[in-house]
């Protein structure tokens, strides 16, 4: 900071500041630290040794030149975690044929071998046995029934001679139904045998019976039978076993091998152990010394592979088939986080806006793993990986990163020679912590801001800053306003900000500044001497003392609820206010203590004058009554407003005389430079309570005087009210009884008019109506006599039609009728009739009877003629008894009233 300018009083320059963007330089980050683009981050490999020696560079733009240290990371740490197997058939002898299918980049698989199960086999070779393989329930039984031995011929022999000797009957013991869906099953001379469904009879005597079994147990699929085992293999079943011994070219003594889909034959002699599992639930399953693993889509599988020692991870895709001897340490692992482990295999995924690392064993140096990216990372190569998420300050591994940001201030320390760095905003800054200390960052929020030993300072509009120069003293003031100042810590000290227009006194440095408000006097001492200063802005050496400024302005002190004893002793207290002003500020000054002392002082020397005064009055001329003026009424015949008048006069210049006294005495404050401008006396209280009654009761009882006097005229005047009320009312009611007179009589006549008229109306009305009823009603009796004749005219007309038709149907019935029904029919109507004839008890008419006689060819009564009836009930047609039958006896005994026999 360049200083010039003409010397002061004293003999030193006046401060003077050039506009500089920076008074004190500040060396910049060098070669260790660098920096990336805002926002972005990327893996960086640490120096080179020989970048280590390279001069420091003095300015933090150069530091683009080592942006060549940040290197992607390797391929060989990068991993496809979304990678899936998927399988393709190819053909690799060139003939057009698919023979293998591929399994990724390098893993080729016979056509034959992906058929049996489509497993990935990672390159091993798995062996089948199919030998004991049957496809129907014949072969199955064939195979079950060979055996290395024969059965019993003699058991056959006797069985066959009991058969003979027994008729039959052994054979039938020997007997049994075998059910559909099961096998028969027997033991013939300790083998056990199978027999297909059906009648089956065992001959041999060394022949049992045992329990039938099922054909297909689901819920047994592996039935192990004497020395055979049944081995069903469903779909979507993995079946295996022991083999015992060698058989046939290929095959060795206790290999395990798979068997494929289908039903087998085992034989004991030739497997053990064997097992079946269903490929399904489960991701990890066994059968014996094989596992079978599904990797699913958010998995990732892996195993150590034992020839080689190497691990391998496995991808979702066909399931695998791993053999323990090609494969250990099998695991399934989720990708449920970003951090996980697999084998010997630390997995990362680094998200945006987080940055991973890891330590390289190799040679100690860190990776780092930038984000958007899955990494693998052998732990035989590398430590536990550090994660973080980014932030625009955080610690990864050995490396300090921070982004600075617009609107902060951020800089770090170097440890080799500790100078102080600062860094540019905008960017992001990668430092090593060998090298660097950790940095600091801070928010450029005020005019002031401190980042490590830098002081930044913007001169604020209405402030005052300053510092002292270490290299000679010299205290600096700062004025640019549109200029930064970069102050270290090394180079200035004592920074000092205060507001310029303060009434305070403050420190600036040397000097003292304060500005005295309008209304103040300031008071500066100088080797003993008081100055009296006007208005304004002062700055002046630290040589001067600052006293607190004296205001010269008007004050009004309030003299409230002071008690006291008039001089006929009774006790008030009074109210008086008075104004005053320093007139002479510098004998004020001299005053031997604090303003506010003097202000009290001449407050209670006022307070003094008042009550001195105020005791040398009686109560009736501070304070009086109208018991006390009264006499002015009854002497002077004064009315109550001239006694009101006289009363306000009174009062009003025993305060002028109580005032101008109170000046008076008080003129001597003169002496300390205060001015009293007036005394104004308030009023008067009183304060004794005995006193205070009586006058209320005085009060009282003239106000209750008053009252009835009041009350009296009160009355008077209501009474005179009332009978002019009631003179007004009176007309008011026979002007109204009139009127409503009147306008009744015009009602009535209009009523009486409207009635006529109305009845006349009506009459006509209800004329016409009945008419016009009486029609209606004889239309609708008529309509109604009609309707019912012709209701009952088909009515009629309905039943005789349906007793019509109900006869003819009858009719027609009968006439088909068969011949001996019809006889039938006329003997049940006879008996019928002489049922009822018999059991009645009426007198038979010789009239009627001879009218029957006579017209008996031409009556029927019900299917016979009248002369049949007659003739079975014995009476002769032509005057005849017939044979057999009642007589004339029985016509007489009928004829007299006599019941039928």
């Amino acid at each position: 900071l360049p200083i010039s300018g003409t010397p002061t009083s004293d003999g030193s320059p006046t401060p003077t500041l050039h506009r500089h963007r920076r008074p004190c330089r500040v060396t910049r980050c060098s070669s260790p630290p660098i920096h990336l683009p805002a926002g972005s981050f990327g893996p960086v490999r640490p120096r080179p040794a020989a970048m280590a020696s390279a001069p420091p560079q003095t300015d933090v733009e150069d530091m683009s030149l080592y942006e060549e240290r940040i290197v992607a990371a390797p391929g060989a740490l990068l991993s496809d975690f979304d990678r899936v197997v998927s399988a393709t058939k190819v053909d690799t002898t060139g003939d057009g044929k698919y023979d293998h299918v591929q399994l990724g980049e390098d893993n080729l698989v016979p056509l034959s071998s992906w058929r049996e199960g489509q497993f990935n086999l990672l390159g091993q070779e798995l062996k089948r046995d199919d030998t004991h393989l049957v496809h129907s329930n014949e072969e199955l039984i064939r195979a079950f029934n060979t055996h290395s031995y024969g059965g019993s011929g003699i058991g056959r022999t006797l069985g066959t001679l009991l058969t003979i000797g027994t008729l039959g009957g052994y054979s039938l013991g020997r007997r049994r139904t075998v059910p559909p869906g099961y096998f028969g099953h027997y033991l013939s001379t300790a083998r056990h045998m199978l027999v297909a469904p059906g009648v089956r009879t065992l001959t041999s005597t060394t022949d049992h019976w045992r329990e039938d079994i099922l054909m297909d147990d689901e819920a047994n699929p592996n039935r192990r039978i004497g020395d055979k085992t049944i081995l069903q293999v469903p779909e979507n079943h993995l079946a295996g076993g022991y083999r015992i011994g060698q058989h046939g070219e290929g095959s060795q003594d206790q290999e395990f091998v798979l068997f494929s889909q289908g039903r087998h034959i085992l034989p004991e002699s030739k497997y053990y152990g064997v097992t079946i599992i269903h490929l399904g639930g489960e991701q990890v399953m066994k059968l014996g010394p094989l596992t079978v693993m599904y990797v699913k889509e958010g998995h990732l599988g892996g195993a150590f592979r034992r020839r080689t020692g190497r691990y391998e991870i496995m991808y979702p895709g066909p399931p695998y088939l791993l053999h323990e001897q090609e494969f250990e340490d099998i695991v399934i692992v989720k990708r449920d986080s970003n951090v996980f482990r697999i084998g010997p295999y630390q997995c990362v995924v680094v998200l945006d806006g987080q940055l991973a690392g890891a330590y390289s064993k190799a040679d100690g140096t860190f990776q780092i793993l930038s984000p958007g990216h899955s990494y693998k990372l052998h732990t035989k190569d590398f430590q536990d990986v550090e994660m973080v998420t980014r932030t625009t300050q955080f610690t990864l591994g050995p490396y300090y990163f921070i982004t600075t940001m617009a609107g902060h201030e951020a800089g770090v320390y170097r440890r080799h020679d500790g100078q102080f760095l600062r860094l540019p905003t905008g960017k992001t800054f990668m430092l090593n912590c060998d090298a660097f200390k950790p940095p600091v960052q801070v928010i450029r929020d005020s005019h002031i801001t401190m980042c490590g030993p830098l002081t930044l300072l913007t001169v604020a509009s209405g402030t005052l800053n300053g510092a002292y120069r270490i290299s000679d003293g010299v205290f600096v003031e700062f004025q640019e306003q549109e200029s930064q100042y970069v102050l270290h810590d090394k180079e200035y000290h004592g920074l000092v900000t205060v507001p310029k227009y303060s009434s305070e006194k403050q420190a600036f440095g040397p000097y003292q500044i304060i500005t005295i408000r309008e209304g103040f006097r300031g008071v500066f001492e100088r080797e003993g001497k008081i100055e009296m200063k006007e208005p304004g802005y002062y700055k002046v050496p630290c040589e001067y003392n600052i006293y607190d400024p004296i205001p010269v302005k008007i004050f009004t002190e309030v003299l409230s609820d002071h008690l006291f004893l008039t001089k006929d002793g009774i006790a008030m207290d009074v109210k008086a206010n008075i104004t005053w002003h320093v007139g002479e500020p510098h004998k004020v000054a001299k005053f031997p203590g604090r303003f506010s002392d003097l202000r009290t002082l001449v407050v209670q020397r006022a307070t003094d004058n008042v009550i001195r005064l105020v005791k040398t009055f009686n109560r009736g001329d501070l304070l009086p009554t109208t018991q006390d003026i009264r006499h002015l009424m009854d002497a002077e015949k004064m009315t109550d407003q001239e006694i009101k008048d006289y009363a306000m006069n009174s009062s009003k210049k025993l305060a002028e005389d109580l005032s101008a006294a109170c000046l008076a005495e008080l003129s001597s404050v003169a002496l300390l430079g205060v001015t009293i401008d007036t005394v104004t006396f308030e009023g008067f209280r009183l304060r004794d309570e005995a006193i205070m009654q009586d006058l209320a009761n005085i009060t009282k009882s003239e106000l209750a005087t008053k009252a009835e006097r009041v009350q009296g005229k009160l009355a008077i005047a209501k009474a005179e009210a009332d009978r002019k009320t009631r003179e007004t009312q009176a007309d008011a009611d026979a002007f109204v009884m009139l009127k409503v007179a009147k306008a009744q009589a015009e009602v009535r006549k209009t009523e009486v008019e409207t009635e006529s008229l109305a009845r006349v109306r009506q009459a006509e009305a209800d004329n016409e109506i009945r008419a016009a009823t009486e029609a209606t009603n004889i239309k609708v009796a008529a309509d109604k006599l009609v309707r019912e004749a012709e209701a009952k005219a088909q009515a009629l007309t309905a039943i005789t039609e349906a007793e019509y038709n109900k006869k003819m149907k009858e009719n027609e019935a009968a006439s088909h009728m068969p011949t001996q029904e019809f006889e039938l029919k006329k003997l049940e109507l006879e008996v019928a009739m002489l049922e009822k004839i018999g059991t009645a008890a009426w007198k038979y008419p010789d009239v009627y009877t001879g009218f029957l006689t006579q017209f008996a060819d031409k009556l029927r009564i019900g299917p016979m003629t009248a002369g049949e009836t007659l003739t079975r009930l014995g009476v002769a047609v032509d005057g005849k008894d017939a044979p057999g039958k009642p007589g004339a006896a029985a016509s007489a005994a009928m004829a007299k009233g006599g019941a039928f026999p």
